[in-house]
């Protein structure tokens, strides 16, 4: 059994709904309609995470770009594993890296998105990795101060991945990044994943 801590910061920029210098996002606010596609600029620095709490300022335009990408969503029908998620309305992936690529099927449940399950396609063979879970992975609408749970097994074939995750809207302000300055919550992720039946684990701590 292993075991080992990690501490990442992922920035996710959403336009959010305003009142009185409090933010709230809305499913609306999110990516739900096929044909949608996202252009996602990764980049790489080393930062503190800042403190919780109203009216941060978040500065991330000295990020140095490391890898440009497209996020699509698009309807499931055609695409990998579609079949095995028969009640998805909706397919999230981005273009084949080094001969590997990722469908994410989800299905809208009382105005949320919940994960059905993946399709991981290396060098053209598919594998479908179905998922439990107990509920939506992000529950909307959403402001500063919510928090909630996220259970989530993936049965992998030889292996099955559990994560549990504690989602805690910790501060709201704004961020500046190279494309403009926008008004943004932060959501801290602690998230404990375990894979069986080998039984390593890893914790992780993750800013969105």
């Amino acid at each position: 059994m292993g075991r080992s801590t990690v501490v990442s910061i992922m920035v996710c920029l959403c336009l959010v709904f305003t009142v009185q210098g409090q933010i709230t996002l809305e499913l609306s606010d999110l990516p739900q309609e096929p044909g949608v596609e996202i252009s996602k600029t990764l980049g790489m620095n080393t930062m503190a995470a800042g403190p919780a709490g109203e009216n941060q300022v978040w500065d991330f335009s000295t990020i140095q770009t490391v890898m440009e990408t497209r996020e699509i969503w698009d309807n499931p029908e055609g695409h990998p594993g579609a079949g095995t998620f028969p009640t998805s309305d909706l397919v999230m992936y981005s273009p084949a890296m080094q001969g590997f690529q990722m469908f994410v099927y989800f299905q809208l449940l009382n105005n949320n998105r919940h994960i059905l399950g993946s399709t991981y396609v290396s060098n053209g063979t598919p594998t479908v990795a179905p998922a439990e879970t107990n509920g939506p992975n992000f529950v909307l609408p959403c402001t500063y101060g919510d928090s909630w749970d996220f259970i989530m097994s993936v049965d992998m074939g030889e292996t099955t991945n559990y994560d549990s995750t504690r989602y805690e809207v910790d501060a709201w302000g704004t961020v500046t990044t190279q494309y403009g300055t926008f008004e943004s919550l932060r959501i801290r992720l602690n998230t404990t994943n375990m894979e069986l039946p080998d039984g390593e684990t890893e914790t992780r701590i993750t800013y969105m």
